[in-house]
């Protein structure tokens, strides 16, 4: 355990405000992507060709999978940063918020999917 008020303990903030500055980051930067994602799905989605929207959704995972997994990462370093030093509450489970930005780009790509169904029943 870190003693109050040496160098160590303003280290170990340091380095816990850091990690949770690049975790929120990460979440944000993730959001922003879904969003966008949305946006285009439900401005333009029906206009695109197949092409374009097999690659927009490829480049769109790829993208996403970045701040996913630097979220995930994060939260595993705030965990092994705290060791027991009381500063942070635990981290039990480190991938929730993770599964629930999987979660969210199943949701963006099944909205796609739906904008384009409806392209294909209005056409008809």
């Amino acid at each position: 355990m870190v003693e109050c008020c040496s160098p160590e303990h303003f280290q170990a903030l340091e380095a816990i405000y850091t990690v949770r500055n690049v975790a929120a980051q990460d979440g944000i930067n993730a959001f922003t992507l879904i969003s966008a994602y949305l946006v285009v799905a439900y401005l333009v989605g029906p206009k695109l060709s197949k092409f374009q929207v097999w690659a927009i959704s490829i480049i769109y995972t790829a993208f996403l999978l970045g701040p996913i997994a630097g979220f995930y990462v994060a939260v595993l370093d705030l965990k092994a940063v705290n060791h027991g030093g009381g500063n942070l509450h635990s981290v039990e489970f480190p991938w929730i918020v993770p599964l629930i930005m999987l979660f969210g780009w199943a949701l963006s790509i099944a909205f796609m999917i739906d904008a384009r169904k409806k392209k294909k029943t209005a056409d008809e």
